[in-house]
């Protein structure tokens, strides 16, 4: 069963995603729409430290909550000092119809994750900038993964694959398929995998 709306992401799954990516020297990793902050947080954890992990989120209020919870994590001995230093959340809006409103860590960023729900207008308002901005200078190709939503197609960009990965959403029906952990129900969630040479 797919779930039709976002909710979040597994950590298991999502790690294994980042492993099967091979992330080493050379990459970045950015969460678009990263509220706050769960998903750079775990790629700082399972990728090699010459990764530097980036969040975007466009609301002020979760973008200061993930400022303060990744404190919080730290504080805790949860996360390593080492980990916390990699894991940047930025404030910016990557639907802005002008490029300088996306931050610069985002379009020279060789994988990223859209978890954002907001409109497909700015999802369309990203491509467009990374495509304005162009090839990565070390001439690698980006990798995208889009949860639940299927990308315009453009010049340049590649449909590599469809699949599952485990997430969760808040209960508000169980289906047949559901299995409640945690308080949250388990559903396998969509992922759009595309390449992007431009």
């Amino acid at each position: 069963r797919c779930a039709c709306t976002y909710g979040e992401l597994d950590h298991f799954g999502f790690a294994r995603l980042l492993q099967e990516a091979s992330l080493g020297p050379g990459h970045s990793f950015v969460d678009v729409g990263s509220g706050l902050g769960k998903l750079v947080v775990a790629a700082a954890c399972v990728t090699p430290d010459e990764v530097p992990c980036y969040g975007v989120e466009i609301s002020p209020f979760r973008h200061q909550t993930a400022q303060e919870g990744l404190q919080g994590l730290q504080s805790m001995g949860s996360i390593t000092r080492r980990e916390a230093a990699r894991v940047q959340l930025l404030l910016g809006n990557c639907g802005d119809e002008q490029s300088n409103g996306v931050p610069s860590q985002l379009l020279e960023a060789t994988h990223l994750i859209l978890t954002m729900r907001r409109s497909t207008k700015a999802v369309n308002q990203l491509c467009k900038a990374l495509q304005a901005y162009g090839p990565l200078p070390n001439g690698r190709l980006r990798t995208l993964w889009s949860v639940t939503k299927h990308i315009k197609m453009r010049k340049g960009m590649y449909f590599k694959r469809r699949f599952m990965i485990d997430g969760f959403e808040l209960p508000q029906q169980l289906g047949p398929d559901d299995q409640l952990r945690g308080g949250k129900v388990t559903q396998k969630m969509v992922l759009h995998e595309y390449i992007l040479d431009f």
